[in-house]
């Protein structure tokens, strides 16, 4: 077995894999069948977007380096590639601690980033600066569901940068890589593009570091070769394959040898069982509103 890093922080997870850790304080549920802006869209909100990236890409690689002391392998990996990525490009990536998006940026520094991001965290108090991130709201109902995914096939079809956390909940320094959800491979079926797996993973603080990070690891991050769909296989089929080898690919650049001892290592932690956390906001919220 590799050396893969055990952190000691939390002392459970939830039995359930796509299973919520940390709930957000909830704003204000919002009504997806109406005129939700998914994406980024008035004048406004793009004025604001646009100094909420500029302050990402001038202080993100500064503050990631004192919080998480990152280490990239295959950081220019997108430059190798620069032909692939005009029609549009996804990365994937598991979901392992909050600032893992300005972690990522680093690789591609001064490019837009855009990703699905849960209901519940676009509804809470911090949804507005998700969003302005590039969050696009991922809702439950079937309506939602079908504008969100209009929206990230927007997102190719401007020919940019789409990251998804197929994960969906955000472990933090959990280090096996958990089940994925497949739905968003569809767009790398569709449009023939490029995916770019990526993984995070855990090594201990050392040196100054170990002063002030304590029990919490600091950070690396591995960057695979692109993948792209099966063009011989009929759809649906081509997107499970696509979606099983990426979570392949990304099992590996997390320092496990094989699927089986990724699963094995995930033994090592305790689990509880899964209540959504949010549950109780929701309803504390439609009690108030509802009087």
């Amino acid at each position: 077995m590799n050396s893969i890093y055990l952190q000691s922080v939390h002392e459970a997870y939830p039995d359930f894999e796509h299973g919520h850790m940390f709930p957000c304080k909830i704003k204000a549920p919002a009504d997806y069948t109406k005129d939700y802006e998914f994406r980024v869209a008035s004048k406004w909100r793009k004025f604001q977007r646009f100094w909420v990236e500029w302050i990402l890409f001038l202080f993100g690689p500064i503050l990631t380096y004192f919080r998480f002391a990152p280490k990239y392998k295959n950081k220019h990996i997108l430059k190798k590639y620069k032909k692939e990525l005009k029609n549009g490009f996804m990365t994937i990536s598991n979901h392992v601690f909050p600032w893992d998006n300005i972690v990522l940026r680093n690789i591609n520094k001064f490019h837009r980033v855009e990703m699905p991001i849960w209901k519940e965290g676009a509804e809470s108090s911090s949804g507005n600066m998700f969003r302005l991130a590039g969050g696009i709201t991922v809702p439950t109902d079937t309506i939602g569901i079908a504008k969100c995914f209009r929206a990230m096939k927007e997102v190719i079809q401007e020919k940019r940068w789409l990251h998804v956390y197929p994960e969906a909940a955000c472990w933090e320094f959990y280090s096996p890589i958990r089940e994925f959800k497949s739905g968003t491979f569809r767009l790398a079926v569709e449009f023939g593009i490029p995916v770019f797996p990526i993984a995070f993973s855990f090594r201990k603080p050392r040196g100054l570091f170990k002063l002030w990070k304590g029990k919490r690891p600091v950070v690396n991050m591995n960057v695979g070769e692109p993948l792209y769909a099966d063009k011989n296989l009929e759809k649906t089929t081509a997107v499970e394959d696509l979606c099983k080898r990426v979570h392949d690919a990304i099992v590996r650049l997390a320092g496990f040898c094989s699927i089986d001892e990724n699963e094995n290592f995930k033994k090592n932690y305790k689990y509880y069982p899964y209540v959504n956390p949010y549950l109780d906001q929701y309803e504390a919220y439609y009690k108030k509103h509802n009087k």
